[in-house]
């Protein structure tokens, strides 16, 4: 039983979040073997290259580009089509008004995906899919052993300081 536990949490672990998915590259990558830096390289891919992703794997997205498939940071490819190219007249006159009238909502977080605004929103309390995720949950013991064979060790890590309350309300806008 422990053994089918592992290998649930293994394909778990395995399927794609976003097979199939649309997308380009940020910049020229190389594709490697295996989703590790040490594997062999298979191909180059220039920047701007539409790639189809087909699994994603912790910080690895194994993608393919025509008959070409390999793995790569997942950090590098952005899901979508690649916006329109903008003209020259265009980018003078953003240039020109730049730190006057734009307004831009920008991050970028290395291996995190999360979600959207519009998904939070509208984010409903799924009670099936909580219990197949306790499911796959693993005893003490066993999570122990998993770790072990991964040459993984307990870290203590001591608990943040409780917030100090605020003197004054935040400022609302």
């Amino acid at each position: 039983m422990p053994r089918l536990r592992l290998l649930l949490l293994g394909l778990a672990v395995a399927f794609p979040a976003l097979a199939g998915e649309a997308g380009y590259l940020t910049r020229e990558v190389e594709l490697k073997a295996a989703p590790s830096q040490s594997a062999g390289v298979v191909s180059r891919l220039a920047k701007h290259t539409k790639v189809e992703v087909l699994v994603e794997q912790r910080a690895w997205a194994q993608v393919k580009s025509g008959e070409t498939t390999g793995w790569m940071l997942s950090f590098y490819v952005m899901k979508g089509e690649p916006a329109p190219s903008v003209s020259w007249g265009r980018r003078l006159s953003s240039a020109w008004s730049l730190g006057t009238d734009r307004k831009v909502n920008t991050s970028a977080t290395i291996g995190v995906r999360g979600l959207d605004e519009e998904e939070l929103k509208s984010a409903q309390f799924n009670e099936t899919e909580l219990k197949r995720l306790e499911g796959l949950a693993l005893a003490a013991p066993e999570g122990e052993r998993f770790a072990g064979q991964g040459s993984l060790v307990p870290q203590r890590l001591e608990y943040l300081p409780a917030p100090a309350a605020p003197d004054a309300p935040a400022f609302q806008q």
